[in-house]
């Protein structure tokens, strides 16, 4: 798959939810005012039970579904919450930053293409499939670790470079632009396994509408930068998800995370809604969720 294909399903997909999309931020507006309405208009109830049992509000969980008042205090909880982040947030930051590395494919001598992926175990990548569509693109890659600036002004900190390996593991899907591939864990000089992983969570609530997302990507092949708080979810549908972010060519294969730090998508788009005069963009990741599905059902 290329880019431009990525693009083009992403801006259809965004038209042909409109609707749905007005009609779930109205409702999302009017439970937060009190409206006696139907809280599955904002959200399927099984993802607000989801969502209340990873932010560890277990009695809350218990009843939604059961009584409004439970899931206004949920979306009051991740969307007008205080802006303030305990301590934490920083710490596991940077444990889910390690892990997401910029991918290097030298096609040519004078043609390289760069991405960004996440080890999600000490032998395997997760990035696009448009980034990597193919054994013999992937046997041309790299994946560097640690390539972050350290100061203002300063080269980035030194990192480590590991072969990318589509010999010892290889699967992409073009319809969720996913590709899972295999990498070398041992340079010689340090192994992945120093740099964790991200974990792959099948549940579905993650993120709700409404809530912010985290992103962690080497945009246009620089170091590593992380787009954090101006971000929010605009849209969770099926098997992809929608989100106000900055992120530009290089992003491909971001890492999308929730306030937890839990990895909700895989980035792989960002399209001009044509809405404004200012040309404002969405961008689109598919969700982890039906990754897991995908994989689950590919490889069982």
């Amino acid at each position: 798959m290329d880019e431009r294909t990525v693009r083009l399903g992403a801006l259809l997909r965004y038209k042909q939810r409109s609707q749905p999309r007005e009609a779930r931020g109205r409702a999302v507006v009017e439970l937060l005012c009190g409206a006696d309405i139907d809280p599955s208009a904002a959200e399927p109830i099984e993802r607000q039970k989801t969502r209340a049992q990873l932010l560890n509000l277990e009695e809350l969980r218990n009843d939604i579904g059961q009584d409004p008042k439970a899931s206004r205090k949920l979306f009051e909880a991740v969307i007008e919450k205080d802006d303030t982040l305990p301590r934490r947030f920083l710490f596991q930051g940077e444990a889910a930053a390690r892990p997401v590395g910029r991918i290097v494919i030298r096609m040519s001598a004078s043609n390289i293409r760069y991405g960004t992926g996440s080890l999600v175990s000490r032998h395997l990548l997760l990035t696009n499939n448009h980034v990597i569509d193919s054994e013999d693109t992937g046997i041309r890659g790299f994946l560097e670790l640690g390539y972050y600036e350290l100061a203002p002004n300063m080269l980035p900190a030194e990192h480590q470079t590991f072969q990318i390996r589509p010999d010892k593991f290889f699967y992409t899907s073009e319809d969720l632009d996913y590709t899972l591939v295999g990498v070398e864990n041992d340079n010689g000089y340090a192994t992945t396994a120093a740099y964790g992983q991200v974990d792959l969570l099948s549940a579905s609530g993650k993120a709700l509408i409404g809530e912010r997302v985290n992103i962690v990507q080497h945009s246009g092949g620089r170091p590593q930068v992380i787009s954090i708080r101006e971000n929010t979810t605009a849209d969770v549908f099926d098997q992809w998800v929608h989100y106000t972010a900055d992120t530009e060519p290089g992003s491909s294969g971001a890492a999308v995370f929730n306030d937890e730090w839990q990895l909700v998508a895989l980035h792989h788009a960002s399209v001009p809604t044509g809405r404004d005069a200012a040309g404002s963009l969405v961008n689109e990741g598919v969700r982890v969720s039906a990754i897991v599905d995908d994989l689950k059902r590919a490889l069982s």
